[in-house]
């Protein structure tokens, strides 16, 4: 049966069982003896320095075991700080900062920690944290890319001349010539508002001391061995005294790829107690100051031949970076990613980019699901939906005259990058059939007839996936962040197998596929295997997962062990069987049996046992079955088409996503019924961004958006049928051909929905862009009073 629960198979998830019947290891379930909770005093004022902090009252609350403020904090731990090589100068220049795990002399957003209490349980921390009495001195607050960069600004980091964190500039071709010379010339400005990854599961640490005296980290984490090394670095302890467990994990989206203060503070109180401390994040906090995303201010402008050719394309992506450098991904990811991706699927040459991050006195910008790519979407399939509306054309015949066909591929960008594989075009034409697109403008034309507004959008995308040393070698020192990734696998003697590695699965079904991958190299059943993973005592060492990477470089070390493993245990059978080893072959049971021969063979137990037990093993080779093996990919590119069909409402304002269509190719697929589940999740985590999802700040810098009844998330209301057809091209550049594909589904709608709108305005006000997400009622009306205006 083993073979046939291989790669491809529509094999049932294996760890839903598991989490239905509640049988889960969270870190809020988890009590140690003698363990206390920490609650975190944070600061209200977005910028001041920081006079003192009275804990004097705290101390002598009920409970209280320890109160520690910023000036003991910052001699424990080391700041948190990303350093990158690389030269500064007319085209690049990054300005690191030093992250402390508490402000100092400081404060620099609203959220951050000024003192820590803890105590018996969480409810007495929290009472002791209300008493304590914080005195500060209000500087003037900076809470835009605009202020950030303008002359004269005040500085959120006083040892930096000025609010720029990051700048790149690239300009390849006569960009200028191009749009000079143009037949059409569409421009843009866009805007996009921050958002943040709202996992089910807040940030979560349990700390403790074990008998041996090593440091014990429970956190809720993508990548747990990267947070072992960091705590040791930062905390300056050998890693050989640190074991960091990543147990289940309720979701992560890129906010828990990082390294935060309070897993340092947690693990240094727990050193200095002696004792378990625990810490869960509170809704409020997580949204103040767990890292948020994609504030951009978007400048994108496409050059375009008489018959629709994008002959340039000219791009500024501006990033209110927020207050610090995270770790080990930065504010400067998402504007990036955004320049190095621009020009999207399509044949373009020409092209200039800049990409900016500003210092802001607001929690810190970092990594979301898509990580650049929902800014491309936006921006990139927004211009050319404009640019067919001005050319007279259909959006998918101007996206038919410029996508990448599959024999362009590989194809270099004007942005350095290298495509390997697959056909935007076919997947295009693939997701016009699977919706039906000539019925569905019908269905459209017939809807305004009875005084309904349909639209429908189309989204073109490559989604960068892995991003392994092809992509990240040129940004400088890698600074403690594996690119590979390793598995471990041994036959147990019973024939049992054990499967141990270093990503992390957080929902991404990894005990199932990567164990299908086992199975088809095997002969076993998914169920034969044991899948161990987050505990850095017992995986090898990985980077975890963030980037689309854990099907093309986790599920490429599993399948490079396997058939090592599988060599070895050959190796063995063709001894006992008495052949040569050449003659030996794995049965679609498991058995390993002699070719051609109708006898029953061995099986794999018996392999497995001999393996350890057989005294007369040829010379040479190791005792048992057992192997690690590691990855360090190359970066695979996935391709796909989105199509969403809208229904705007113009006397509310509200937006109805109706129909939503996607066309994939992430290459031959470990689970079909995996892959559709990511897409689907990714379609609603993208519609959100579209349409709800916005953390909103005051003038003074307080955030007006800090609890669930104020940041909208979308629910099942919001959540359309979604069709799906997949390709399956191999890319050149990964194990079995494998692409990543974790990310896409969030990355097609940002581009998708907003032209579904405008499509859907079109007979009221004329092809109108959406020039800020989210799509709220508020801003659809917004477009119907400026269409009034300008008519009057």
């Amino acid at each position: 049966m083993g073979i046939t629960q291989g790669m491809g198979a529509r094999v049932q998830r294996v760890e839903d069982e598991r989490y239905l019947t509640g049988r889960t290891a969270f870190i809020d379930g988890m009590a140690l003896p003698r363990m206390q909770s920490v609650a975190f005093v944070r600061a209200e004022v977005a910028h001041a320095r920081l006079l003192g902090v009275d804990a004097e009252a705290a101390i002598a609350c009920p409970g209280v075991s320890r109160v520690m403020t910023g000036a003991e904090a910052n001699a424990l731990c080391r700041p948190i700080r990303a350093d990158r090589g690389g030269p500064s100068g007319k085209r690049r220049r990054y300005a690191p900062t030093d992250y402390p795990v508490m402000a100092g002399d400081r404060i620099r957003y609203v959220g951050e920690i000024v003192a820590a209490v803890v105590a018996d349980d969480r409810y007495l921390a929290e009472d002791a944290a209300e008493t304590m009495e914080i005195a500060v001195e209000p500087l003037p607050a900076v809470l835009d890319v605009e202020q950030a960069l303008a002359p004269g600004a005040p500085l959120v980091h006083e040892e930096l001349d000025d609010n720029r964190h990051h700048y790149t500039r690239l300009e390849n071709g006569e960009v200028s010539a191009a749009f000079s010379g143009a037949h059409r010339v569409v421009r843009s400005s866009l805007r996009t508002n921050r958002l943040c990854a709202s996992p089910m599961e807040t940030r979560a640490v349990l700390a403790h001391p074990d008998a041996d005296g090593r440091l014990v980290v429970h956190t809720s984490s993508q990548m747990p061995h990267m947070v072992r090394t960091k705590l040791a670095d930062l905390l300056g302890l050998p890693e050989r005294q640190i074991r960091v467990v990543a147990p289940d994990v309720g979701g992560g989206f890129g906010l828990k790829c990082h390294i935060f203060p309070e897993e340092l503070m947690v693990a240094a109180l727990a050193l200095q107690l002696r004792r378990p401390v625990k810490w869960i994040e509170a809704r409020r906090e997580n949204y103040m100051a767990g890292f948020h995303a994609r504030q951009e201010r978007i400048e994108f402008a496409l050059a375009l031949g008489e018959d629709g050719a994008i002959d340039a394309i000219d791009a500024a992506f501006h990033a209110d970076g927020g207050a610090y450098t995270s770790f080990p991904f930065t504010p400067t990811a998402e504007p990036t990613m955004a320049a190095s991706t621009c020009t999207g699927p399509y044949r373009v040459r020409k092209l200039r980019t800049e990409a900016v991050t500003a210092y802001t006195n607001k929690s810190t910008l970092s990594v979301c699901r898509g990580v650049g790519l929902p800014i491309v979407g936006y921006a990139l399939e927004h211009s050319i939906d404009r640019a067919a509306d001005a050319l007279g054309l259909d959006p998918a015949e101007l996206r038919r005259r410029n996508l990448l066909r599959g024999e362009d591929f590989p194809y270099g960008t004007p942005n350095f990058t290298m495509y390997d594989s697959g056909s935007p075009l076919e997947s295009l034409e693939q997701a016009l059939a699977l919706m039906d697109y000539e019925k569905l403008r019908a269905e459209q034309a017939q809807a305004l007839a009875d005084g309904r507004y349909l639209g429908i959008g189309i989204a073109s995308m490559i989604e960068t996936t892995t991003y392994g040393q092809d992509l990240l070698a040129p940004f400088g020192k890698s600074d403690n962040v594996a690119l590979h990734e390793s598995a471990r696998l041994r036959i147990e003697p019973d024939g049992g197998i054990t499967l141990a590695v270093g990503t992390h699965s957080h929902g991404q079904a990894h005990a199932t596929t990567f164990a299908q991958i086992v199975a088809g190299v095997l002969g076993c059943d998914v169920a034969d295997i044991r899948f161990v993973q987050g505990d850095t005592d017992s995986t090898p060492y990985g980077s975890g997962t963030w980037g689309s990477r854990s099907a093309v470089a986790g599920g490429g070390a599993v399948l490079k062990a396997a058939q090592r493993i599988r060599g070895q245990a050959v190796q063995v059978a063709a001894h006992l069987l008495q052949v040569p080893a050449a003659e030996v072959e794995v049965a679609d049971d498991g058995r390993f049996v002699r070719k051609g021969s109708k006898d029953p063979g061995l099986t794999r137990a018996e392999v497995a046992r001999a393996a350890l037990y057989e005294t007369n093993l040829p010379l040479g080779l190791d005792a048992g079955l057992e192997t690690t093996a590691s990855v360090t990919p190359r970066s695979p590119y996935t391709i796909a088409t989105h199509i969403a069909v809208v229904e705007v409402d113009p006397a509310t304002g509200r937006v109805d996503v109706l129909k939503y269509g996607v066309s994939e190719d992430c290459g031959p697929m470990i689970n079909p019924m995996v892959v559709e589940g990511q897409i689907a999740g990714g379609v609603v985590q993208g519609i959100g961004a579209a349409l709800l999802e916005q953390h909103i700040y005051d003038d003074s810098g307080q955030l007006a958006t800090a609890s669930m009844a104020d940041y909208r998330l979308p629910t099942a209301p919001f959540v359309p049928r979604i069709a799906m057809a997949h390709m399956e091209t191999p890319s050149p550049h990964s194990e079995s051909g494998i692409k990543g594909m974790g990310e896409g589904g969030a990355v097609g709608p940002v581009g998708a929905v907003p032209n579904a709108v405008s499509d859907a305005l079109k007979p009221l006000i004329g092809w109108q862009p959406v020039t800020e997400l989210p799509i709220t009622p508020e801003r659809v009306h917004d477009m119907l009073r400026q269409h009034r205006r300008g008519g009057e």
